[in-house]
């Protein structure tokens, strides 16, 4: 595992938010089985709270595992809003290339050709935690956490970048706090299936990348068919030739005796690092899902200090003294944030 491939250039920890995606499901059953047999006892009091990917564990746990939490606190959760309910598209979650081309040709729709008992209809994020309780979550967002920002599909940015560019460097935009992390989650979702080499934003394999083995353009390099001739595929030739890229090594996804099977035991990897998100994160968004305002709280609006009519944020840029970022829970001192964990205890029940 420690190879550069598989980590990127981090050394012994990876910023390759698939594979971090990966770990957090192996971990759920270890976790779920810490909480069920070390901690909970009946589970009626056990509260849990996570920050970031570490929602992808908790929820897992929660879902599949049957951990007995009985109050979970997502606070800026990497976790697609779908995956608890909330399905409505975002159209700035599409890969600019794919505009023109039919829904039921883009990876995050391959799902819809398979019914259950098929593995493959289960390779979705869509509802995929849905079976937790809903009056047991407590979504802390923020409305300014700049790492779920999510990318616009202007014609100007020609969508989602396949590869980083020097303007931004030469620009001195990496300076700027508000832009070092921005966009990251959805354009790892957008990536995917975009990148030439593992272990950085996105993927080489699904999501938005084109099948070229099967519809490349006559005579041209690197190029799919047009979207007038890709709209036209028949659907049942979709199951075994799918329009998006399927790797190599993956091709008894798409064999009719072993999709199945392998669908099922490669599930989280393909969700991973194949089939992208269409939605937002929970972490910048309220789970409409969960009904309740209670439990939905934007903490840029709710916790952000203030003294009277100001606003008190110990930034020393007074641009950013009104945003909440992605790590504030962790960057800023308990003298700023301390109404936070005020609504911990309540919510929690722990007074």
């Amino acid at each position: 595992m420690g190879k550069s491939g598989i980590y990127g250039p981090w050394g012994n920890r990876t910023g390759n938010y698939h594979i971090n995606v990966q770990h957090a499901f192996k971990t759920a059953p270890t976790f779920a089985n810490f909480i069920n047999w070390t901690v909970s006892g009946d589970g009626s009091d056990t509260v849990v709270a996570a920050h970031s990917l570490g929602n992808m564990l908790v929820s897992s746990a929660m879902n599949d595992w049957k951990a007995n939490i009985s109050k979970y606190f997502l606070v800026n959760a990497a976790v697609a809003l779908e995956a608890y309910g909330d399905t409505e598209k975002d159209p700035n979650m599409v890969h600019l290339d794919w505009s023109n081309y039919n829904e039921r040709l883009w990876a995050s729709e391959w799902h819809t050709k398979f019914t259950t008992p098929d593995g493959r209809s289960k390779l979705t994020w869509r509802n995929r935690f849905t079976d937790i309780p809903k009056d047991r979550l407590y979504n802390y967002y923020s409305s300014g956490d700049q790492v779920f920002r999510i990318h616009p599909n202007q014609e100007n940015l020609f969508g989602a970048p396949d590869l980083p560019g020097l303007e931004d460097i030469n620009s001195g935009k990496v300076l700027n706090i508000l832009y070092v992390g921005t966009y990251s989650w959805s354009l790892q979702e957008k990536l995917k299936g975009r990148m030439a080499v593992e272990g950085y934003t996105g993927s080489t394999y699904g999501g938005w990348g084109f099948n070229l083995n099967d519809y490349s353009e006559p005579a041209s390099f690197g190029k799919p068919i047009s979207s007038l001739l890709a709209n036209n595929i028949p659907e049942n030739e979709l199951k075994t030739k799918p329009f998006f890229n399927i790797k190599q090594s993956d091709s008894s996804l798409i064999n009719e005796l072993t999709g199945s099977d392998y669908a099922t035991i490669n599930r989280d990897r393909l969700l991973a690092e194949a089939i992208p998100a269409r939605t937002g994160a929970a972490g910048r968004n309220p789970i409409k899902m969960l009904g309740d305002i209670r439990h939905n709280f934007d903490m840029q609006m709710d916790f952000i200090k203030r003294v009277g009519d100001g606003i008190v944020w110990p930034r020393r840029d007074i641009e950013y003294n009104d945003v909440w970022l992605h790590s504030d829970i962790i960057d800023i001192s308990y003298l700023y944030i301390y109404s936070l964990f005020d609504a911990f205890v309540t919510n929690g029940g722990f007074k």
